[in-house]
């Protein structure tokens, strides 16, 4: 939300280039947070698995891709909440259909059980991240960011010092989660 609004407000005084570099601050530190997240959930499965059933890990690997997907989502849903796009209140509904449509194609055509369920929830995801983000975000983006250079001192840490340690400590550790 505080990207957002910082965006927002840059681009209302005609400062892309401020608005571009706090989006691409805050996009490379959630998609690198959500990488290393990723890569410790995945790389840990085979550990649990150790622990609980041997195919618990491949659920948990699969289900893995559901962080990254979900950290790029947000980053595009940052973007859009500062353009004053309303495209970003679908996502959900799209995912929700997406699922249905790959649910009922399961159904007609093989059996579901639990490893199919969490490849459409993943899957699901997947394909309605790429829909946006060719269909909407990338042509958005290029087109509010044409020709803008990023400005080239960091912003984050002046937001960090603004809003306080606690609100990045809260963003990890619900990212986390």
């Amino acid at each position: 939300g505080i990207v957002s609004i910082d965006m927002r407000r840059y681009f209302n005084q005609g400062k892309r280039d401020l608005s571009k570099k706090i989006f691409l601050e805050n996009a490379v530190s959630k998609i690198g947070l959500g990488l290393i997240i990723t890569a410790v959930v995945f790389g840990g499965a085979d550990l649990i698995a150790r622990y609980y059933d041997p195919s618990i890990g491949l659920y948990i690997k699969i289900a893995s891709i559901l962080l990254i997907s979900n950290v790029l989502l947000s980053v595009e849903r940052t973007f859009l909440k500062s353009v004053f796009s309303v495209a970003h209140w679908s996502f959900a509904a799209l995912k929700e259909l997406a699922r249905l449509l790959l649910i009922i194609v399961l159904v007609v055509w093989y059996q579901v059980d639990l490893r199919e369920a969490i490849i459409v929830h993943v899957l699901a995801d997947v394909i309605v991240l790429l829909g946006i983000t060719v269909f909407l975000f990338l042509k958005l983006y290029r087109r509010v960011f044409a020709g803008v250079t990023a400005y080239s001192k960091s912003l984050m840490f002046e937001i960090v010092k603004s809003y306080g340690k606690l609100s990045i400590l809260r963003f990890i550790a619900s990212k986390t989660t």
